[in-house]
């Protein structure tokens, strides 16, 4: 699953060009981090790999509330950028 999750995330970078602001900012969701084996969890060992992978990659994490809207072009931007 980790390598599933690499090559997703890692993958949306080919839709950015080099010396213009991202134009795709990967998003990641989860319903359930926990061992339950439950449908839509995820186990806490492969949410830390995961995450692990964000950071010794170089992604920023950030949450929903920095992303904005745009209704006529229907891209998301950060915030003030």
């Amino acid at each position: 699953m980790l390598n599933r999750f690499i090559q997703v995330v890692g993958g949306q970078d080919k839709y950015n060009r080099p010396g213009q602001p991202l134009e795709v900012i990967p998003i990641i969701v989860y319903h359930r981090i926990d061992n339950s084996g439950a449908q839509y969890s995820i186990t806490v060992s492969l949410f830390s790999e995961e995450m692990k992978y964000l950071h010794d990659n170089g992604f920023k994490v950030i949450n929903m509330a920095a992303l904005v809207y745009n209704n006529v072009t229907n891209p998301f931007h950060l915030k003030n950028s």
